[in-house]
């Protein structure tokens, strides 16, 4: 399970050139920034937040009552 986040970094071709990877070409400062900025916005927005909480309980109840069930079985094993 996953909670996703949307976010969008646009960068120009010339800011790749002679970048071997992300960090010398600044993608990974741009992503970690929109990342963050992408997330502070959930948390701010209350609708994004309730649904968030929602889908983090039901993702625990989904767990325990997944964990009781092997428990179950091992026992009638």
């Amino acid at each position: 399970a996953f909670i996703p986040i949307n976010c969008r970094v646009v960068k120009r071709a010339s800011e790749f050139d002679g970048s071997w990877t992300i960090f010398d070409s600044g993608l990974m400062d741009d992503l970690s920034r929109e990342t963050y900025e992408a997330f502070a916005r959930d948390i701010v927005d209350y609708d994004a937040r309730t649904r968030r909480l929602k889908k983090v309980g039901l993702w625990t109840i989904q767990l325990a009552a997944q964990a009781l069930f092997i428990g179950l079985a091992g026992q009638l094993a």
